[in-house]
């Protein structure tokens, strides 16, 4: 797996990473700041990672989230990504949701 890439604004940052010899990208971290959410940053750094990935001839992106983050799955789902698997035990306390779009 590569080395992690983040892109950075003055209101949050998102992190993610290509391998090598992979044809997806995945989205590791998507933070905005307390007061700053909501306002439509978390979509812009999603759209920029997107680009990314697309100018890179990448298939699709992937992403995790914990089960019990709705505000995320609908941020998500209201994106165009799609839930395939809810993965028992992946974060310590609960199960981990899947996420992936096709580009």
């Amino acid at each position: 797996m590569g080395e992690a890439t983040r892109i950075e604004i003055p209101q949050g940052y998102l992190d993610y990473r290509i391998g090598s010899g992979q044809e997806n990208l995945e989205v590791w971290n998507l933070f905005i700041k307390e007061g700053e959410r909501r306002k439509g940053y978390g979509t812009q750094l999603m759209r920029e990672v997107e680009k990314i990935a697309r100018d890179r001839g990448l298939a699709c992106i992937y992403l995790f989230t914990r089960s019990s983050n709705k505000g995320a799955q609908n941020f998500y789902e209201k994106l165009g990504y799609q839930k395939i698997a809810e993965i028992p035990g992946f974060y310590r306390s609960e199960p981990g949701i899947l996420y992936v779009k096709r580009l």
